[in-house]
């Protein structure tokens, strides 16, 4: 019995000293989005409805019994950070202005949608966010949800992870640099396989009716918890001196 104790009192002093025990980490971030000349990214898209003026994006009033349909698509943002980009992650959206005023006669609700891709190249197909209760200031609905991927998207990665470990890389937690050997040995893997979110987009699609509509500003909130276990380097001058910023990671087109 005493033998065992010992051995296992081994063991369990090898696992803290093999791995940086945090159980979790949160993570969390803003994208805000101001619509006013030279302050909108440029890969912020919308259709021919809206027009970029002083007082945000904006859509004419529409002669009578005429509709139209627009839509607005945000650039590609990253959540979390380029060691370790999340499985799971919890979304609020929220806008400024008038977009969600509604006709008389016809509601002009807009439907918001989320995509997210782990290279900014490929992408999932686009989820639907709900409107909650709650409202901003203005009394503009505030849209919640998440995305929260199964083990199953995940087993791929984490095999092929374990062959990366094989080359002892200078750190093995880091997951951009896994990333970078990953395309090189599978150059569409990430075409074909999601196992993180690594870049969200946003998407706004509304049927309009009247009156005019106008954003100002239309902001993401959002939020999520990784894994805090980490391996100690092999090399830490060989370690990147970026590890702690916002994913950046981009696939290769074949």
């Amino acid at each position: 019995m005493k033998k065992f104790i010992i051995f296992s009192l081994v063991v369990f002093l090898i696992a803290v000293v093999s791995f940086k025990a945090r159980a979790q980490i949160g993570l969390g971030g803003k994208e805000q989005i101001i619509f006013a000349p030279n302050e909108v990214p440029k890969e912020v898209t919308w259709s021919t409805g809206f027009s970029l003026k002083e007082n945000g994006l904006e859509t004419e009033t529409l002669p009578t019994n005429q509709s139209q349909d627009v839509w607005l698509q945000t650039h590609a943002f990253p959540i979390g950070t380029s060691w370790r980009p999340p499985t799971s992650v919890n979304f609020k959206i929220y806008f400024n202005g008038s977009i969600t005023k509604a006709d008389v006669n016809f509601s002009t609700e807009p439907q918001i949608y989320i995509r997210y891709g782990c290279d900014k190249e490929n992408w999932s197909t686009w989820y639907k966010i709900n409107a909650t209760d709650k409202k901003t200031e203005e009394g503009l609905k505030i849209y919640e949800s998440s995305i929260s991927l199964p083990q199953a998207a995940i087993e791929k990665y984490n095999k092929l992870k374990f062959e990366w470990w094989k080359t002892k890389p200078a750190w093995s937690s880091d997951e951009h640099e896994f990333c970078e050997w990953l395309i090189k040995k599978e150059p569409d893997f990430f075409a074909k396989e999601f196992p993180f979110l690594g870049y969200v987009q946003v998407r706004l699609e509304k049927f309009l009716v009247n009156p005019s509509q106008n954003i100002k500003s239309l902001t993401v909130e959002f939020g999520s918890m990784v894994s805090g276990l980490s391996s100690p380097p092999r090399d830490k001058s060989k370690v990147r001196k970026n590890t702690g910023d916002k994913w950046f990671f981009v696939g290769r087109k074949n």
